[in-house]
């Protein structure tokens, strides 16, 4: 019962914490999300086009998960180390890359395609985005010059 409690009191505040944002959660992602994040904490809710994003503090990892707007899971985001990629996409940044400076490693666990990595790697004033595939290939995502 203790639990029902709790459980019922953050559903409240979370609903709460998103209408006071000025967002509009998805019922069905909502649902979805606190029954697999029971433990997320600082939960905010973000609606864009064609998604709704949580983002959140899970097992002390910050981490995002999207949502469809039908409220169905896209998949799932968190910061990771340079350690956590493949040790063929290493050798292939460490090679290609030389001299840019690694600014954000992301793990996507896409429903879709599975685990992918995106690597920001910036030098002077241009910026790369790189996708690594779980298989270690590795692609350019975006590039922008500064």
């Amino acid at each position: 019962m203790k639990k029902l409690f709790i459980a019922a009191a953050m559903l409240v505040a979370v609903s709460t914490a998103a209408v006071a944002a000025g967002t509009s959660t998805n019922s069905k992602a909502f649902k979805s999300f606190s029954t697999e994040f029971k433990d997320a904490k600082n939960v905010t809710w973000k609606t864009g086009e064609g998604y709704i994003k949580a983002s959140f503090v899970w097992n002390d990892f910050n981490m995002e998960t999207f949502y469809n707007e039908e409220g169905e899971l896209i998949g799932t985001s968190r910061a990771v180390t340079l350690n956590a990629l493949p040790v063929k996409a290493l050798k292939t940044i460490n090679t290609k890359y030389a001299g840019y400076t690694a600014t954000e490693a992301i793990e996507f666990d896409s429903v879709q395609d599975g685990v992918s990595y995106y690597v920001s790697e910036v030098k002077d004033n241009e910026r790369v985005v790189l996708k690594i595939y779980s298989s270690g290939e590795v692609t350019v995502y975006k590039k922008e010059v500064k």
